[in-house]
């Protein structure tokens, strides 16, 4: 019978552990590495935006420039609240190829009109978030409906907000239309890659100080 003695010898015993990484002498590691790190110097932001040097003699009519330079949110918090209505409008031209899909629901991404008619309203509800001085409003409602032009291959959309507050939805009703028109792009264009968005604009308004405004000429009004 034979035995082995596998205990460490005095060498190994006197032996120092050997490191988990090699070691590598300094002279060896390059400047790049040894050198300490120099951070640069901090620089605050600019605490507002400065005008431009010349104005238009109408300046002060722009509520949301600061007396004093840059911009600002306009405080609303003196004003009553009141009905406030706002409809905005847009147009995607698709092309006959586009324009017949989506009315016949063979376009591939699904129903072409109800995508885009849910990318509207919850558009409108995030409008604050897109527009940086636009105010945080509670809606009471939104509407968003199409009319499809076979003369143009063309879908007229139009959105319309209503709240009860203390600022207007011009601008939730012009971000759900021109994002419905975005939606309408971007579940055709697939098809085709000439379809055109034109014709964003406010169709009308009612309510708050400066009261009832209609657009005077729209001669294509969707």
């Amino acid at each position: 019978m034979y035995s082995f003695d596998i205990s460490p010898t005095a060498r190994d015993k006197t032996r120092p552990p050997r490191p988990a990484f090699p070691y590598i002498p300094l002279a060896h590691v390059p400047a790049a590495f040894s050198e300490p790190r120099v951070r640069p110097a901090f620089r605050p932001p600019p605490t507002s935006l400065s005008l431009p040097a010349a104005m238009p003699d109408d300046a002060s009519s722009l509520t949301h420039l600061h007396p004093e330079g840059g911009v600002r949110m306009v405080d609303v918090g003196a004003k009553p609240d009141s009905a406030r209505v706002a409809t905005a409008a847009g147009r995607v031209h698709l092309g006959e190829e586009a324009f017949r899909a989506a009315l016949a629901g063979a376009v591939p991404k699904g129903n072409v009109l109800c995508t885009a008619q849910l990318a509207g309203v919850q558009a409108a509800k995030r409008a604050s978030e897109l527009i940086p001085l636009c105010h945080n409003v509670a809606l009471a409602g939104v509407e968003v409906t199409f009319d499809a032009r076979e003369e143009d291959f063309s879908i007229a959309v139009r959105a319309r907000v209503r709240t009860v507050g203390q600022t207007g939805v011009e601008m939730e009703a012009l971000t759900a239309a021109s994002v419905a028109c975005l939606a309408l792009y971007d579940m055709c264009k697939g098809i085709s890659k000439d379809i055109l968005i034109s014709d964003i604009r406010l169709l009308a308004k009612e309510g708050g100080a400066s009261g009832r405004y209609e657009r005077a000429s729209d001669s294509d009004p969707p």
